[in-house]
């Protein structure tokens, strides 16, 4: 999958499931798998394969290496990282910089 693929999935999940005016995903399909289940700290919980941030609501899906997926609704973005950290302890590191350091301070 390149990045601009994973880009796409990040729109659709943006706009409810709709792509191209047609529905491809069941609306309540994307409300409950990005609904909390889990608490995972005091910053995000866990939804049905998704990180759920919690003061800066966003959406996050996450790949061995530093892949990516990064959606934050409210200003309608999308982020996608690939990094190849592969089987490290320490592989989220980079795609969490460039969120915090580089593409937040950007649009705030």
């Amino acid at each position: 999958m390149l990045p601009r693929d994973l880009a796409r999935i990040g729109q659709l999940m943006l706009r409810g499931g709709v792509w191209d005016d047609r529905a491809v995903l069941p609306a309540q399909w994307i409300t409950r798998c990005t609904t909390p289940v889990v608490q995972i700290d005091e910053n995000r919980d866990y939804g049905y394969q998704w990180y759920l941030g919690r003061s800066e609501q966003f959406w996050n899906a996450s790949g061995n290496g530093g892949q990516r997926l990064y959606i934050v609704p409210a200003r309608d973005l999308v982020v996608v990282t690939t990094s190849g950290n592969y089987d490290t302890p320490d592989q989220w590191v980079p795609p969490l910089r460039i969120m915090r350091e580089v593409v937040l301070p950007a649009i705030l």
